[in-house]
C-alpha cells in the first residue's frame, strides 16, 4: 500500500509542484535500517536519471534535536553543512 502511495498519479503530480521538477517516472523504493550509532553522510541520491529523492524514517520516540530537517539542496549547494 505505502509504495502505491508514492506511486500514485496525485503523489507525482504534488511531488512535481513542490519541487518544480518532473516526477512522472517509475517510484523506486528502498529499505535501510538504522542501529544506534548508525548515520547517514553527506551523498548525492543522483541516479538513472532520477530527479527527487526522498527518505521517509519511521521511528518511535524520535526526539526533534537529534535532527532529521528537509533541507532544499539546489546543485551548486552540495557538500552542504547544516546550521
Amino acid at each position: 500500500a505505502t509504495l502505491e502511495l508514492f506511486n500514485s498519479t496525485a503523489t507525482k503530480e504534488f511531488a512535481s509542484e513542490l519541487s518544480g521538477r518532473r516526477c512522472g517516472g517509475q517510484t523506486w523504493p528502498a529499505a535501510s535500517w538504522y542501529k544506534p550509532g548508525s548515520h547517514s553522510l553527506p551523498h548525492s541520491d543522483w541516479a538513472d536519471q532520477r530527479t527527487v529523492a526522498y527518505v521517509w524514517h519511521l521511528t518511535k520516540g524520535w526526539k526533534h534535536g537529534w535532527g532529521g530537517h528537509l533541507y532544499w539542496m539546489s546543485e551548486t549547494s552540495f557538500p552542504f553543512v547544516p546550521p
